[in-house]
């Protein structure tokens, strides 16, 4: 549990992270998800799971079992978790990414400049 600008929740990485938290958090999820087709992110959840694919993609080609690696964002969050780690360009992130976007969402603009830097994304507006 973090406490973060909105309140108490679970949280990879506190809201003013630094490199070593991000990179904490990155390395963690880069061991669990060496196995896996598909990455799941959900708010800053969602940031972490673009930069694990990412890291896969370039370090093995985003092979798995034969077939793609894919993430799959839902109401992305935690551009400084990008910023942090070098994903500061449009379509810098070159993994495919399906994202589910809430309209109403007060982190849709921060959502949209996550959506911004990913090569090949998928969106869907709910």
């Amino acid at each position: 549990i973090t406490i973060n600008s909105s309140g108490p929740s679970f949280a990879w990485v506190p809201d003013k992270a630094t490199k070593e938290d991000v990179h904490k958090a990155l390395d963690y999820v880069l061991k669990a998800t060496r196995d896996v087709d598909i990455i799941f992110g959900f708010s800053q959840g969602a940031a972490i799971a673009l930069a694990v694919a990412d890291e896969h993609v370039r370090h093995d080609g985003g092979r798995r079992l034969g077939r793609d690696l894919a993430c799959v964002c839902v109401c992305p969050a935690g551009l400084h978790i990008l910023d942090s780690l070098g994903y500061n360009d449009d379509h810098s992130i070159s993994v495919p990414a399906f994202v589910i976007l809430g309209t109403h969402d007060p982190f849709k603009p921060e959502s949209d400049a996550i959506v911004a830097r990913i090569a090949k994304p998928c969106v869907r507006y709910m």
